[in-house]
């Protein structure tokens, strides 16, 4: 059996890095990627792509803002589960035909 008093010095301090990057690089790991998500999501870097011709500027639709509203009834596509305004005959995202 080993005994504290047996572990040389530097064996524990390898130990206790060791410990250490397992529980911290994880979260260290989640926190750069939630802070590269935000970033991708940041309407400059949409922008930037934009003027370089990269991509093109997105077209939100109307049912992006008013879908929030809570007096608003839902209108959602059957074939692909899609949002759309409320008087919507066609869908915005497959083009079916809403009923």
């Amino acid at each position: 059996m080993l005994y504290m008093a047996d572990i040389s010095t530097q064996l524990l301090v390898y130990r206790v890095l060791v410990a250490a990057v397992a529980i911290l690089g994880p979260t260290v790991l989640f926190f750069g990627l939630l802070h590269l998500l935000e970033f991708l999501k940041d309407d400059r870097l949409v922008d930037s792509l934009a003027a370089q011709g990269v991509a093109e500027q997105p077209r939100p639709a109307p049912v992006d803002f008013l879908g929030n509203l809570s007096n608003v009834p839902e209108n959602r596509c059957e074939q692909c589960g899609a949002q759309n305004v409320p008087n919507a005959t066609h869908c915005r995202e497959c083009s079916q035909r809403l009923q």
